[in-house]
This record gives structure tokens, sequence and C-alpha cells, in this order.
């Protein structure tokens, strides 16, 4: 129930983790990572909240929500 909430709230991020290339030694990309951080400071990993996005068909408001934060 605290997820429209959540969104409304701008309560996600997007942490960007690096992709490595091991045989260059360079960074070669990023890898676009969702995080909740609640109005009480608590992160939540998407492995909490990704499947109930899903089940209830958010995924895709969650989706145009990170694509619309992208250029902060």
């Amino acid at each position: 129930a605290s997820l429209p909430l959540a969104l409304k709230n701008e309560e996600f991020y997007i942490a960007l983790q690096p992709k490595y290339d091991t045989y260059t030694e360079k960074i070669v990309g990023a890898e676009s990572l969702v995080r909740w951080k609640k109005q009480n400071g608590e992160v939540v990993f998407p492995g909490r909240f990704i499947e109930l996005f899903e089940k209830n068909a958010q995924i895709v408001k969650l989706d145009f929500y990170e694509i619309g934060r992208a250029h902060v």
C-alpha cells in the first residue's frame, strides 16, 4: 500500500554500479540500480519491493519514474 505513496513522495533513487572490464582494467559502463529511501531514513533494497511492484502491475510506473530521474 505504501508503494504508490513512495513514488509520489520521490523516495526512490538511482545508484550506478560500474561495469569493469578485467581485461582492459577500465570501466566500460554502468548498471542502474534502484533503491528506496523511506522518509524515516531506512534504505530498502530491490529484493524487498520489486516483486511487489510486479505483482501489483506497478513496475512500469517505477520504470518511468527511474527514466524521469535519470537526468538528476
